[in-house]
């Protein structure tokens, strides 16, 4: 019998890996396709919104934190899947790190 605990942590770690490769691959699909550079440094059409993806796997990140944790804690699900979770965990924290480093957590306007 799957725990709802666990159930609840697969469709994070889920929702945490699509959202984080969505972001990226649309990340490029934009960059790639901005024909001119502005004159007056604007993001290109799209990127704010785009933006928001990664914000959003950060958020659904903390909460299969506090998911991954509960299961260790009351010991629901295998071994294996409370490792997977912990590896999942560890991954989204330093994709949050690498996108922060490179101003990509968030809308960042205004002036250098």
């Amino acid at each position: 019998m799957v725990h709802k605990g666990t159930s609840i942590a697969w469709w994070l770690s889920g929702a945490v890996g699509f959202i984080n490769i969505i972001s990226i691959a649309l990340l490029l699909r934009t960059l790639l396709n901005t024909t001119y550079i502005s004159t007056y440094w604007t993001l290109p059409t799209g990127l704010e919104q785009i933006l928001v993806l990664p914000i959003i796997a950060a958020i659904l990140g903390l909460i299969l934190t506090g998911a991954t944790i509960h299961l260790w804690v009351k010991k629901h699900g295998k071994i294996h899947e409370r490792i997977f979770f912990s590896l999942v965990v560890v991954g989204c924290v330093l994709f949050a790190f690498f996108l922060d480093f490179w101003n990509l957590l968030g809308v960042h306007t205004g002036s250098f």
